[in-house]
């Protein structure tokens, strides 16, 4: 499924990036997204909790969402121990520089604060999930860069043991 995003994401910087901004509804998004990694969540018996408000949207390119939102629930899901949890949630009201925070919170293995670091950097890492499912760190560069083109940003916090919260931000309105 990355390595699909990544050459849809190529061919369309080699074409020049077309976007199509308008307002997406980000439970939709999400729910569907659960749909797609059904048989993941069952091999792991994890369970996704969508808490996100039906009426919270966020002003962006639907494709762009989509993609972003994947990559951040898959990597969820690779770090995150059998039987535990992922948790997806919203702010309902835009910060001071009018964006709506995504976050979506694992009960995985964590991250020391040096992969924290480098992480944060945009460094790229070659990391393995819980039952061995290989990460390469691509998915992150092509993350922050989508963010990029849609006015939005990232957060990552962890804790060793605890698990992870990854935030997106992005606009709540064309105003933003």
């Amino acid at each position: 499924m990355l390595a699909n995003n990544l050459v849809q994401w190529v061919l369309s910087a080699q074409s020049g990036i077309n976007l199509n901004f308008k307002q997406v509804i980000i439970k939709e998004a999400i729910d569907n997204l659960i749909q797609v990694f059904e048989t993941e969540l069952a091999k792991k018996q994890i369970k996704i909790i969508n808490q996100v408000n039906p009426t919270i949207e966020v002003y962006a390119d639907a494709a762009c969402v989509e993609t972003i939102l994947r990559n951040v629930i898959q990597n969820a899901i690779k770090f995150t121990n059998e039987g535990r949890n992922v948790t997806v949630s919203a702010t309902d009201f835009p910060n001071e520089q009018g964006l709506i925070t995504l976050t979506v919170k694992d009960e995985g293995v964590g991250m020391p604060p040096e992969i924290l670091e480098k992480l944060n950097d945009g460094k790229r890492m070659i990391t393995l999930g819980t039952k061995g499912e290989k990460g390469n760190g691509l998915g992150l560069i092509m993350i922050q860069t989508l963010l990029s083109l849609n006015k939005g940003k990232m957060q990552i916090s962890s804790e060793v043991g605890v698990g992870t919260s990854f935030s997106v931000l992005l606009p709540k309105s064309k105003t933003s």
